[in-house]
């Protein structure tokens, strides 16, 4: 695509031109040791997990667990998802088994 062809330009006459300056525009205030101290993935892993369990939801965007968003009186109770999990495990099985046959 064209955008990526300029910016990439952009890129590296910027960094040809002086390596530091670039690295300063391109970082913003923060320090490049601050930029990069680690993949964001290996921060949390105790909520990445909580997350990718309620992937489909709102939780992903909240960086929440939906307990923590979705009123008491709105959750659905604990028959009714398990219910629902089952669903979307037989859903997934048939899917799956469909695309093999």
């Amino acid at each position: 695509s064209q955008d990526v062809h300029d910016r990439a330009l952009l890129y590296y006459r910027l960094m040809k031109q002086d390596l530091a300056k670039a690295s300063a525009v391109l970082a913003g205030n923060v320090s490049l040791r601050q930029v990069m101290n680690g993949f964001t993935e290996d921060r949390d892993v105790a909520l990445n997990d909580a997350l990718f369990r309620e992937f489909n939801s709102l939780s992903v965007v909240y960086r929440q667990t939906a307990k923590a968003f979705i009123a008491p009186n709105k959750r659905p109770r604990a028959d009714v998802a398990a219910a629902m999990a089952a669903d979307q495990d037989a859903g997934t099985m048939a899917a799956a088994t469909a695309a093999a046959g």
